[in-house]
């Protein structure tokens, strides 16, 4: 059976967690997670609003044609056949 070590260099120096929040940036702190989480709702918000875009269009398209269709059968119901 293998055994492994981890073997760390010499000049190897063991941080704190506090600290490792400066030396990465942040980029596992509260705060990016909570920026990620606002930029995903924004980007939901957007794809929301284009969905309601695509619906509202398809709505005023039906509204056209019935319009078109009522202009063609309106006037046939007041028409006196001549039988």
């Amino acid at each position: 059976m293998t055994n492994y070590e981890i073997k760390m260099p010499a000049n190897f120096a063991a941080i704190e967690e506090e600290e490792m929040t400066y030396l990465m940036g942040g980029a596992d702190s509260p705060a990016w997670l909570t920026y990620l989480k606002q930029v995903g709702s924004v980007f939901s918000n957007i794809a929301r609003v284009f969905s309601s875009a695509n619906s509202i269009i398809n709505n005023i398209s039906n509204i056209v044609s019935a319009f078109s269709a009522l202009h063609t059968d309106v006037p046939k119901l007041f028409e006196v056949s001549k039988s």
